[in-house]
């Protein structure tokens, strides 16, 4: 597919979403949360994955339905800070056993999120979270073995974006490739020289939409908001300003939504998220 169909199928789709059933959604995966942390049972990321998830699609739902108003941005970024927590618990359920193959599936499907989630903490400038971000990446970049053949320049981007914008030596090798190579290796050049980079980067991030068989390895960007969200090209502009370069502009299916204009990321107040934390 390409990306003009790709955005459009989720475009059609969140703005069919009722904003009332996915409330429900959420208050449903919130007893479920609720029940694990006063039980005795195991309380797993994947329930705390799909809570971010509604908040994701109700964002995307009210957005791109234009109403970009106070409770639609709250919602992205609970959204994104439960997508935070959840991965805090699917890296210790791994390092808890890497061999167990439920683990090493949702690892394998979700380490990418730690990815995105670092170019948020940027955005945010909130160099705490972006530090720990930035470790987890690590690490999971680290799990050579398990990672074999998967395209991980999205992951290694989001590192080299860190290290230049906390003004650090890289730890490790970025093994980048494609456009984002190609970006960074010409990064100084004025926007018009990259802009086809930076459009091949919105193509990239719309392939990390689509999941099917066809597909070697998981989509890493599969759940909202994540999908909408052009957290990386908003990072490289970012970057590109603080050093009085010009900012990249490209005429891109991805970039046309309302989602792309959503720029207030923070960390908002969430009574029942600070709970789950506490018990982690």
């Amino acid at each position: 597919m390409r990306s003009l169909e790709i955005i459009q199928d989720l475009y059609d789709t969140y703005r069919s979403y009722r904003v009332s059933e996915i409330d429900n959604s959420i208050s449903l995966s919130k007893q479920m949360i609720k029940s694990k942390l006063q039980g005795p049972g195991l309380l797993y990321s994947s329930i705390i994955r799909i809570a971010g998830s509604s908040y994701g699609q109700k964002a995307l739902c009210l957005i791109e339905n234009n109403h970009v108003h106070q409770e639609a941005i709250i919602s992205v970024n609970l959204s994104l800070m439960y997508a935070e927590v959840a991965i805090d618990l699917e890296l210790k359920e791994f390092g808890e056993d890497p061999f167990d193959e439920y683990a090493s599936h949702s690892f394998k499907k979700n380490f990418s999120s730690a990815s995105a989630l670092l170019y948020w903490a940027i955005l945010m400038d909130n160099h705490n979270l972006a530090k720990k971000l930035a470790r987890q990446v690590i690490y999971c970049l680290e799990q050579k073995t398990i990672l074999k053949g998967f395209p991980l320049s999205y992951d290694y981007f989001a590192l080299w974006a860190y290290f230049k914008w906390a003004k650090i030596e890289p730890s490790l090798p970025l093994l980048l490739e494609t456009a984002f190579k190609e970006l960074t290796d010409n990064w100084s050049e004025s926007s018009p020289k990259l802009y086809k980079q930076v459009k091949r980067i919105c193509d990239i991030h719309c392939k990390e939409l689509v999941d099917n068989d066809g597909k070697k390895f998981p989509a890493k960007l599969l759940l909202p908001p994540l999908t909408l969200l052009p957290l990386e090209v908003h990072v490289i502009n970012k970057l590109r300003l603080l050093e009085g370069l010009d900012a990249i502009h490209v005429d891109h299916p991805l970039m046309h939504t309302n989602s792309a204009k959503i720029k207030d990321f923070k960390i908002v107040e969430d009574d029942f998220l600070e709970e789950i934390q506490l018990s982690l």
